[in-house]
């Protein structure tokens, strides 16, 4: 059964409504719907595969996979990760990563990302940030922040 069935509630989105905004729309939203979001030929093959295994994944019972994903997968249950044909996880274990570098490019990446959202909506600048204490926004007050 699905939250919207349970709760009787048809304005909940169904979970491959949700999947598909993970994955297809996600994509289209950074403009990167050409070339990833989809397994299609020509598309990178960006692909996790969750272990069903695991207790939390338990009592599926033939219902809809998708509402298995969406309500009881967590990040533990993903076994194995792809990135462009490329393995980046398998079996649970990162694969020849080198961890500050890739932390590194996180925090660039995150950093790029705000730079471009307040330029897009013309934001000068931000206010402390009530959200963690480990903030990448430029001018965030809080603890966390590194330049």
């Amino acid at each position: 059964m699905t939250l919207s069935g349970a709760t009787r509630d048809e304005a909940r989105p169904r979970p491959r409504q949700l999947l598909e905004l993970a994955t297809r729309r996600g994509a289209d939203a950074l403009g990167l719907g050409a070339i990833t979001g989809s397994l299609e030929p020509g598309k990178r093959a960006d692909v996790q595969i969750i272990n069903p295994a695991a207790l939390n994944m338990s009592g599926f019972g033939g219902g809809d996979p998708a509402a298995l994903l969406v309500y009881s997968a967590r990040p533990e249950n993903v076994e194995a990760v792809i990135v462009d044909g490329r393995v980046i996880k398998l079996h649970g274990e990162m694969q020849n990563l080198k961890m500050a570098e890739v932390l590194d490019n996180a925090r660039t990446s995150a950093e790029g990302l705000i730079q471009r959202a307040a330029a897009q909506w013309s934001l000068s600048s931000f206010a402390a940030c009530p959200v963690s204490a480990s903030c990448f926004m430029p001018g965030c007050a809080s603890p966390g922040f590194r330049r």
